[in-house]
């Protein structure tokens, strides 16, 4: 935030903890937790009749881009009203593939216990796979009770974060449901798999669609830990608008930030995503370009293990089709399938691929339907 942001928001950031500062006490305008729910929740909600407006612009930029389906971690249900609208009236031509989560958690001593009973409860009551190919919860996460900061060096848990999501995530496998697991830094992942292998040997998780995501900082021994346990990798693009941030956050591990050589040679099953459009870029080109080329926006190379186009490009589609638990309907172009398809204005397989990012999409089809284009439009000379 900005001075102006905390002076309406009516926060003293000199006193707050939760608000960064600089090495002579000066607050940079970083807030971290808990201070992000504190500050959240000193914005006024938007009227709820813009969420249509909002909700229908939104969606033709995604076709615009060339999009069809997202993954999304939470979906509100005042958005979700108003795609169930949009769909009631031929008119939505996006599929919402939604996360959902256990009740909220908060509370200490025995609070805190009778809120996380409330919280592992919760899961029970959660109903998957009740919508239509639309609007969809279709898996559990992103985050059970726990997540860390892609920019901190180092991340470590305690016992009692270990035993809480141990519980919450102990009662995902009862129920026998997908789950996806953010995780960024590198001590995260042992922590997370750590709990995973004990939950497994009562609880089989092989056949769940268990993933973590993110993966900035995964190493081999940890995709091989989640290979034996039937997980698959759901990996973040992320460099493309973060890689000089992460190299002053990481240095020269950032290099390596997701190892997608790595994560492609490993044989595990993986998927790409942007992560939510608040802190990336959403252009398919653009994360396919940068899978390829290794380059941030500006043409700075940030990642140092590219892929082919054809492992990218697979990785962005078919088997992102799994991720979403749509891999009968969505992900190809074959009989029975929904029709979902991009018409480009150049060919993504010969194109150089520096010039990946700047490919357009010329018509976009969801269920058939046309969902944007239907003219070429004009180039501009090389």
């Amino acid at each position: 935030m900005n001075s102006k942001a905390v002076e309406l928001l009516g926060i003293d950031a000199i006193k707050q903890p939760w608000v960064e500062r600089d090495a002579a006490g000066k607050p940079t305008g970083r807030i971290n937790d808990p201070g992000l729910g504190q500050v959240a929740g000193k914005i006024p909600d938007k009227p709820k009749d813009s969420y249509a407006v909002s909700s229908a612009q939104m969606i033709k930029d995604l076709n615009k881009a060339g999009l069809t389906t997202a993954g999304i971690s939470g979906c509100p249900q005042e958005q979700k009203d108003s795609y169930k609208e949009m769909e009631r009236k031929g008119e939505l031509t996006f599929r919402f593939k939604c996360m959902v989560g256990p009740a909220a958690g908060g509370g200490r001593g025995g609070d805190a216990a009778a809120a996380l009973q409330r919280q592992v409860a919760s899961i029970g009551q959660i109903k998957l796979f009740q919508g239509d190919s639309y609007i969809d919860d279709v898996m559990v996460g992103e985050s059970l009770a726990y997540s860390d900061n892609m920019m901190q060096p180092h991340v470590s848990y305690t016992a009692e974060q270990s035993a809480t999501w141990k519980a919450l995530a102990t009662e995902v496998a009862k129920h026998g449901m997908p789950l996806q697991q953010h995780a960024t830094i590198s001590e995260s992942f042992p922590f997370f798999l750590d709990q995973i292998e004990a939950i497994n040997k009562d609880y089989p998780i092989k056949n769940l669609r268990w993933a973590l995501c993110h993966l900035d900082q995964i190493s081999a021994t940890d995709l091989d830990r989640m290979k034996k346990l039937g997980m698959w990798a759901a990996v973040r693009a992320i460099p493309p608008v973060m890689g000089q941030a992460f190299n002053r956050a990481h240095g020269d591990k950032s290099c390596d930030m997701p190892p997608l050589r790595m994560i492609q040679d490993s044989g595990i099953m993986w998927g790409f995503h942007t992560d939510t459009n608040e802190v990336n870029q959403y252009n398919p080109f653009v994360t396919l370009w940068f899978a390829t080329t290794g380059k941030m926006v500006g043409g700075k190379v940030v990642n140092h293990q590219t892929i082919t186009r054809e492992e990218a490009l697979i990785a962005h589609t078919r088997s992102n089709s799994f991720f979403v638990m749509s891999e009968d309907d969505l992900g190809s172009i074959a009989p029975g399938k929904l029709a979902d398809l991009v018409v480009m204005d150049e060919d993504y397989l010969t194109i150089p691929a520096d010039q990946i990012k700047d490919i357009k999409p010329t018509m976009v089809f969801v269920g058939g339907k046309m969902a944007y284009g239907g003219a070429t439009p004009a180039r501009a000379t090389k």
